[in-house]
């Protein structure tokens, strides 16, 4: 199954930023055979773009957190889309990521950055697990999407930009701007 395919069924904000993600993912070149880490698992957008092209993924969210968003029917999503069995869920924090030193080649955030709250810990702990040369996907509401999720959830934190973060790490980054969401690509130099 596509991209498109799985919009058509999935419907929703997938559908609205299947487009996005296709485009996006065809700028990484993500090969087969790649060790995916997703963080903020939520409905499951990033993970099951990334299922559909054939990665293995792990995924997850902190054990304990009973927001909305880590509340979410990810499993249900991905069995729509033929690709729960190339997902993987395990429960772990962004800020102490219970992983190995390079482990993955990508870790994808989708949405998740500003919900952290020790961002700086996050990256750091992010570029620990990743390969050398390995890249992070980082995605993050643009303002018109903001404004979407701000009519239906107002509390909802600002977006933020991982580049205020990055001074300290020498890494390279990549900006892309879609309908939605703005891109990050940070390679691990």
């Amino acid at each position: 199954m596509n991209i498109q395919q799985a919009a058509e069924i999935l419907g929703g904000k997938f559908q609205i930023l299947a487009p996005s993600f296709k485009a996006l993912l065809e700028k990484i070149e993500i090969k087969n055979g790649t060790k995916v880490l997703d963080i903020g698992t939520g409905d499951g957008k990033m993970a099951i773009v990334l299922a559909l092209n054939g990665l293995f993924v792990l995924t997850g969210e902190p054990r304990g957190d009973t927001s909305k968003y880590a509340k979410q029917n990810w499993r249900e999503n991905a069995s729509k889309v033929e690709v729960e069995h190339l997902i993987t869920f395990q429960h772990f924090r962004a800020e102490d990521l219970p992983f190995d030193d390079k482990r993955f080649d990508y870790v994808s955030l989708y949405g998740s950055f500003h919900h952290f709250e020790h961002k700086k810990r996050a990256i750091r702990e992010i570029l620990r697990v990743l390969k050398n040369r390995g890249k992070i996907i980082l995605i993050e509401p643009n303002d018109q999407m903001m404004q979407e999720i701000r009519a239906t959830h107002p509390d909802h934190p600002d977006a933020d930009d991982p580049r205020k973060y990055l001074g300290d790490f020498g890494v390279k980054v990549d900006f892309y701007q879609f309908d939605k969401i703005n891109a990050f690509i940070i390679l691990k130099v």
